[in-house]
């Protein structure tokens, strides 16, 4: 009996390590997610223009090389445009990504599914806000409520993204189990 009692306290702590580990593991990405938004927050308009107005010139020699050569007059304007929509696009693209990150920390801090999202998405959304305060003591930058918003709703997409993840993986996991069950009644008979 003392060596079952000495097992489990073994057991027990094993787990807690393991926890301990899974949680510096899935809050590690989090973290580095949210330092690379900060840095990116960080440049000025200047440099953050050029970033994305390398994106958008690519993306205007993709759509002249489909569509045939753009007039000379509406170059700027569909550079300016494309311009505005890679940078918006960014900005959702990155509050995904940041949400997907946040809800698999929260998932292996066992937060139950049915919360996942109420808990993901604000918590993504206030970092949002804070980044927009942050950029407001940027040169050339201001700190923009519809930027809050789009950033918010891109981490809605990625929680519900990384919710579908999880019940098609767990529909999987039953499924495979049937098809163990089934194979052990089919070798029994």
């Amino acid at each position: 009996m003392k060596k079952n009692r000495e097992q489990l306290l073994m057991d027990s702590i094993n787990r807690k390590t393991v926890s301990k580990k899974m949680y510096l593991l899935s809050l590690l990405p989090v973290l580095l997610m949210m330092i690379l938004i900060f840095s990116f927050s960080a440049k000025t308009a200047t440099e953050s223009d050029g970033t994305s107005s390398v994106i958008a010139r690519k993306v205007l020699k993709v759509i002249e090389m489909v569509r045939g050569d753009i007039a000379d007059g509406q170059m700027d304007a569909a550079l300016a445009t494309i311009n505005h929509i890679v940078r918006k696009t960014a900005h959702a693209t990155e509050y995904a990504i940041l949400a997907i990150l946040v809800a698999n920390h929260l998932r292996v801090i066992l937060v139950p599914i049915r919360r996942l999202f109420w808990y993901t998405v604000p918590l993504c959304a206030l970092y949002a806000a804070s980044d927009e305060f942050h950029q407001l003591f940027v040169e050339g930058r201001s700190g923009r409520f519809t930027d809050v918003c789009i950033d918010t709703a891109g981490a809605a997409a990625g929680t519900l993204l990384f919710m579908l993840l999880l019940y098609f993986l767990k529909r999987w996991n039953e499924k495979d189990q049937d098809d163990m069950i089934i194979r052990r009644k089919t070798v029994l008979r």
